[in-house]
């Protein structure tokens, strides 16, 4: 299993010498993009994700609309001939599927409600490559329990009461986003403490990367094990 966790990005990242790699396994070099809001289509968020995959030698990006219709698809497609979109099983076929970033409670409940749980599940567990930025990492966790961190930043929740198991692909918790503030460094130190478990945070453009049970930590992210 390789995974690539980003807590952001810009044109050049930590992690791009991992990715490129990475991709050295694959014929294709394929990637499609999942959307944490993908019932509400907006390309500003697409071109800056396809233009850097791309520098990073990707030869073919692509959208997948999970929980459009095809009718709006394609009227989203006509609209945008410049991005190229694909259904739900040529985006199984990718050599890589990239979970963006975005509302981790909205995002979460949409894999579930559309049943990709479960084939994210047996996608990454199957010789393909995953890679998430910010929501989309925190999405391979067990579950994102620790979205409330840190408390004077939480992440809001706008779907309500729902369960917060996750992908399960990670044996820890991932807080992207840090900025030096020590309070946020001392809520995941506290929140680790409580729950067990390991806890990596990382300023944005850095990140881990994961092939089997190896952990790369890229940049600053650092590694916090409970007391």
């Amino acid at each position: 299993m390789k995974l690539l966790l980003y807590s952001g990005f810009s044109e050049q990242n930590s992690l791009d010498d991992e990715l490129k790699t990475a991709l050295n396994a694959f014929q294709h070099k394929s990637l499609t993009i999942f959307l944490s809001n993908s019932d509400d289509f907006k390309s500003k968020y697409v071109y800056p994700i396809t233009d850097y995959y791309k520098r990073c030698g990707f030869n073919d990006v692509s959208v997948c609309l999970y929980s459009q219709t095809n009718e709006n698809t394609n009227k989203i497609s006509a609209e945008y001939p410049d991005i190229k979109f694909i259904g739900l099983d040529s985006a199984f076929e990718s050599d890589a599927i990239f979970l963006s970033g975005g509302s981790n409670y909205y995002f979460l409940n949409s894999l579930r409600k559309n049943n990709l749980i479960g084939k994210l599940q047996e996608y990454a567990r199957s010789n393909h490559l995953l890679i998430g930025m910010s929501a989309g990492s925190m999405l391979m966790q067990k579950d994102i329990k620790n979205s409330e961190i840190p408390s004077y930043d939480p992440e809001p929740n706008p779907v309500g009461d729902i369960s917060l198991e996750s992908l399960n692909l990670i044996p820890f918790y991932f807080f992207p986003h840090y900025d030096g503030d020590t309070r946020f460094l001392s809520e995941v130190k506290e929140f680790s403490n409580k729950t067990k478990d390991r806890c990596y945070i990382c300023t944005d453009n850095d990140g881990l990367y994961i092939e089997g049970n190896n952990v790369v930590l890229k940049g600053n992210t650092i590694e916090i094990n409970p007391q």
